[in-house]
């Protein structure tokens, strides 16, 4: 297999790997611009990752992430290059950005997305999405996954539907899952409308969890959910019965959906909304939640009865949820159960999903199992080191997965005729994506020189969308 610390992994990494002197910002920069339209990375060897292009009639969506990278050449990045290079504004744009470092430890990639998304601006678009989509997806017998015998409900992102949350990986593609969507009107003006959807949303999880108990009474049941829609993750999760608790992920959550209102800024307008029917703060919107057949619905309230198998993912430069929310939930999870594993990352909202999202799927694929088996510890010493040179920490155990995936994207047809290693198409494709989002979004924010350079491209993207509108 190809190693990555080599030059022929290099001109992949160094840009990831490598610290910078303030004076060379500009410089660093423009060698990280595309030479083609739809790619930021340096170019690679080997294998190849797809152009991504943004589509025009899907700019106003978060459906796919990687579309924030690939607003074209033309439209955005020369703009940047001509003005950073040759003009007084760019210079003195690039000095205010870099003035005061702790602007940028928020998401840049979330506030691009809330730029991109005129549902948030304007959440009475939102407000009539009532309707719930509930799927099975069975996936057992995949030749390219462990986990057969895993059955999962799967609680989705806000808004997502359950085609598009299964393309890009939201679902699991092994054993046996039950998906519920999260309406566009969940989180609502109206605590009442949100309360009813959250109802019918656990309603549906139960009869899943009915009717697979009925097949198999000792079956272990998974629970993996996403952002506003935690908080039925959690109700769930919480009242299994013991010995049927599986794995429970909680990604990017919160403790309880009025307060994030009235605390998010990505939620300002609906805050405005919900203030204008006489919801003066988050507890009095919070006090809606009680049901009397189905008790206290906050997900503050249904976290101490969690299983040991329990994954609290927090991002710590959330700004749709921020993280003292989750924090909070965590904090009170954690004291009634030890075992529990709490998990902060350094992205943000939309880069937490992505990341934890990929992570289910290495570590399910049985390719990325192949090589991992066979790492040096060296390497892994050394990609985890090149984190933490530009002040990224990973926990440990996640770091052989990427070194991995590194190590895949790289290798070119000769190294792979060398090794015991056959990657199929629709493994090397999944590869691709999770290697194409992991170095170039979901990482790169996380740096804040390279956050820099994403909020100047919000920015443009926000300019550019309104001129094609």
């Amino acid at each position: 297999m190809l190693n990555i610390l080599t030059a022929e992994g290099a001109d992949y990494i160094a840009h990831c790997a490598q610290p910078y002197r303030p004076n060379d910002i500009i410089t660093h920069m423009l060698e990280s611009l595309p030479d083609n339209q739809g790619d930021l990375r340096p170019p690679q060897r080997g294998g190849s990752v797809p152009d991504i292009r943004i589509r025009p009639e899907s700019a106003r969506s978060l459906s796919d992430p990687r579309e924030l990278a690939a607003i074209g050449h033309e439209a955005v990045v020369k703009p940047f290059i001509d003005a950073a290079s040759y003009g007084l504004k760019g210079a003195t744009l690039i000095r205010e950005l870099m003035r005061d470092p702790q602007k940028l430890l928020d998401s840049q990639l979330d506030r691009a997305y809330v730029s991109l998304n005129d549902d948030l601006a304007d959440p009475s678009r939102r407000y009539g999405r009532v309707w719930m989509e509930a799927r099975e997806v069975d996936r057992r017998g995949s030749e390219h996954y462990f986990g057969d015998g895993e059955v999962t409900i799967v609680f989705l992102p806000w808004d997502a539907d359950v085609e598009s949350c299964y393309e890009y990986g939201f679902i699991p593609k092994w054993g046996r899952s039950f998906a519920v969507s999260t309406p566009g009107a969940f989180v609502n003006k109206d605590p009442e409308v949100t309360k009813k959807l959250f109802i019918q949303a656990v309603e549906t999880a139960q009869g899943y969890v009915d009717k697979i108990l009925k097949e198999n009474p000792g079956q272990r049941i998974n629970v993996i959910s996403y952002s506003a829609a935690n908080g039925g993750g959690f109700f769930t999760a919480d009242r299994l019965p013991e010995q049927n608790k599986g794995r429970f992920l909680s990604i990017a959550s919160g403790s309880g959906l009025g307060r994030e209102i009235f605390a998010s800024s990505v939620l300002e307008q609906i805050k405005r909304d919900v203030v204008d029917l006489g919801i003066t703060d988050g507890e009095a919107y919070n006090s809606v939640f009680k049901d009397e057949k189905h008790g206290l619905l906050l997900p503050y309230e249904n976290c101490e009865n969690l299983g040991d198998d329990t994954v609290i993912a927090i991002g710590k430069n959330d700004l749709y949820i921020p993280a003292k929310f989750g924090k909070e939930i965590a904090d009170k999870a954690s004291r009634a159960n030890p075992r529990i594993q709490v998990v902060e990352y350094p992205f943000g909202h939309i880069g937490t999903i992505l990341y934890m999202s990929h992570l289910e799927h290495l570590k399910h694929m049985k390719v990325v199992r192949t090589v991992r088996e066979e790492l040096a510890p060296e390497d892994v010493r050394k990609f985890d080191d090149f984190l933490r040179a530009r002040n990224i920490a990973l926990p440990a155990a996640d770091i052989p997965f990427w070194v991995s995936v590194s190590k895949i994207v790289l290798a070119d047809a000769e190294h792979m005729n060398k090794s015991n290693l056959v990657l199929s198409q629709p493994e090397k494709t999944t590869i691709d994506k999770i290697a194409d989002d992991f170095f170039r979004a979901i990482l790169a924010e996380s740096h804040h020189k390279y956050a820099t350079y994403l909020s100047f491209l919000s920015s443009s993207v926000r300019g550019k969308i309104k001129a094609l509108q």
